[in-house]
């Protein structure tokens, strides 16, 4: 009770104090943002993207509109730009962040690294809002570590208000739907894998490849990623 009461109160301040510390485009990626990025390539690159898209008879030259749900600092925008311009489509990433005006020890937050993120590839944007209230389409949607169980939420510093699993995965179904697109998702314990499975099949989707990414000692993310696509 006393850390909800916590989080609401420190998330209503940081919505309310909002300053920007904004990065040049031109500014030094550094060394651990590097380290995530090719991790999160090493996991990306598991999945068997071009044969899926040919499925949705999406062919080379097409746009192909990505959405990162919960991206944090989008630190992956530029990995998604380069796997699909690879396979010869032309990437429009989007990134949202419900919490983006989180702070780091240098005052810069989640949103100013977002939109230095989104600076770095032809055509991304960096959202800071719920992505349960965007109205868009998307043709990849990719849940990387969504909450499904209270205590990581909570631990991450967001109000309970916030975990709701099931309304999430269907509008992510409903955004999807008109392009009969591609959702990816990662979890980074057997047990929230297992739930969140659960909800991509109660909101409609079918699994069509599942894929383990094992961490290393010198990891960023510290923890194996549970993944798997589905349609």
């Amino acid at each position: 009770m006393f850390r909800n009461l916590r989080n609401n109160f420190d998330f209503h301040l940081r919505n309310k104090i909002k300053f920007n510390r904004p990065l040049s485009p031109n500014a030094k990626i550094d060394d651990l943002a590097i380290r995530m990025q090719s991790e999160l390539r090493e996991f990306l690159d598991l999945f068997r993207w071009k044969m899926v898209l040919e499925k949705m008879d999406l062919v080379p030259g097409d746009p192909l509109v990505i959405g990162d749900i919960g991206t944090r600092t989008f630190v992956i925008a530029p990995v998604l730009d380069q796997i699909f311009r690879e396979l010869n489509f032309s990437p429009e990433v989007h990134g949202f962040e419900v919490d983006a005006y989180r702070r780091f020890t240098n005052f810069r937050s989640r949103a100013d690294y977002g939109h230095f993120y989104a600076m770095q590839i032809p055509k991304g944007e960096y959202h800071t809002q719920d992505f349960n209230y965007w109205n868009g389409d998307l043709h990849i949607a990719l849940l990387l570590n969504p909450f499904v169980t209270e205590e990581p939420l909570l631990r991450w510093g967001l109000p309970r208000k916030f975990l709701r699993p099931e309304f999430l995965f269907d509008n992510t179904h409903k955004s999807l739907r008109k392009n009969r697109g591609i959702l990816l998702v990662s979890s980074p314990t057997i047990e929230e894998y297992r739930i969140a499975q659960y909800l991509a099949v109660q909101s409609g989707f079918r699994r069509i490849q599942e894929e383990t990414w094992r961490h290393s000692d010198n990891s960023l993310q510290g923890q194996p990623r549970y993944g798997a696509l589905f349609i």
